[in-house]
């Protein structure tokens, strides 16, 4: 009767690693938001966008096939010569 409402290992597991997963594209949302501000400043901030993701899409294992792949930062680093060809 309460075996309804306990949950099997694996389950608390996926959900740990879901909120974490959460997390960290929360602080590599609000890293490449200051670094899309350094830009102001004339500083590197588009090639610190494409480091942070590298370094997200390689160190974050990311539940069912969400998250950043490889072929999102080599996007992010082609626009990120464009912008430097346009500057």
């Amino acid at each position: 009767m309460f075996s309804a409402f306990i949950a099997s290992a694996g389950e608390v597991s996926s959900h740990r690693d879901s909120v974490l997963f959460y997390l960290w594209a929360l602080l590599l949302t609000l890293a490449n938001i200051a670094a899309w501000c350094l830009n102001t400043l004339s500083l590197p901030g588009n090639w610190l966008i494409v480091g942070l993701s590298a370094l997200f899409a390689a160190l974050v294992p990311s539940p069912q096939g969400q998250g950043i792949g490889w072929t999102g930062v080599a996007i992010l680093a082609g626009l990120a010569v464009l912008g430097e060809v346009v500057e």
